[in-house]
């Protein structure tokens, strides 16, 4: 309150609302993530009517992170700020069960050498793909049982019993685990449309830069 206040008593500064974001908040049981959200989600209300209450204008409220997003969404009065759900990943996809959102980015890879005849080494290192998180990192549309062996920064073999299948130079098509780091390593994102390219996007995230 003393800050908000602050903020819309300077002749400089004016008060966009309130944000709230509730992303440790990943239950996969819906339930007892709703209940979360709502309990996480009591002082932010509050803390509005006593604003309102004090005659200080809250423009907007914006609250919510990917897993909270359909609760979020029901409520008239707040605008949702989900991340994950644009894209959708892998990690949230198998873990919330509930949210049936379709992914829309995926990464190309292509096998670059076969270094045994269980294995593929594929251009798919730490710099194109999200590796904070433990294996399996990326879930392949055209390859669904393989185990990690190793993950540098510029490939990732595995070792699969369906190798035969592919030759150098085949392609795979993979869903992130993590969308959102994974998408700040690439400079720019081919658009599809009906199989068909027909653009790109620039990724701004990529160009990010400390400014004084």
């Amino acid at each position: 309150m003393k800050l908000y206040r602050a903020i819309a008593s300077s002749p400089n500064l004016k008060p966009g609302g309130l944000h709230a974001y509730d992303g440790h908040i990943s239950d996969a049981d819906p339930e007892i993530r709703k209940a979360a959200c709502n309990a996480a989600f009591a002082p932010v209300a509050k803390l509005r009517y006593e604003l309102q209450s004090a005659d200080l204008r809250v423009p907007r409220v914006v609250a919510g992170g990917s897993p909270t997003f359909p609760f979020h969404a029901c409520r008239a009065d707040v605008e949702c700020s989900p991340g994950t759900t644009v894209f959708w990943d892998s990690g949230y996809g198998n873990k919330l069960r509930d949210l049936d959102f379709l992914p829309a980015a995926l990464v190309l890879t292509r096998v670059v050498s076969k270094p045994g005849s269980n294995r593929l080494c594929l251009d798919l290192g730490h710099k194109a793909l999200g590796s904070e998180m433990p294996h399996p990192r990326v879930q392949f549309l055209n390859l669904t049982d393989y185990n990690a062996l190793t993950h540098s920064e510029e490939h990732l073999v595995i070792e699969t019993a369906d190798a035969d299948r592919f030759e150098i130079g085949d392609c795979l098509y993979g869903v992130p685990r993590h969308i959102c780091p994974t998408v700040a390593l690439h400079s720019s994102a081919t658009v599809i449309e009906n199989h068909e390219i027909i653009g790109s996007w620039k990724v701004a995230a990529r160009e990010r830069r400390l400014t004084f």
